[in-house]
């Protein structure tokens, strides 16, 4: 009984350690990937949907794209 109660033990204390590890995963890669294109809008501080009337303009104002001149 003593074995099956330290079987029990070791296993469960296996399942948390490995699932606690396994959820502990970091996002430092995933702040790069939110910057928007074009330096123009990100240097105006993302305040671009009115103007965007460049090849970005699918990205701050998908109707700006009637405006650009191909």
């Amino acid at each position: 009984m003593a074995k099956m109660t330290r079987l029990i033990t070791v296993s469960l204390l296996i399942i948390v350690t490995a699932s606690a590890a396994a959820l502990a995963q970091g996002e430092s890669g995933a702040g790069s990937l939110i910057i928007p294109p074009g330096a123009r809008g990100n240097g105006m501080g993302q305040s671009f949907g009115a103007i965007a009337d460049d090849a970005t303009a699918m990205w701050w104002n998908p109707a700006g794209m009637a405006f650009v001149e191909y």
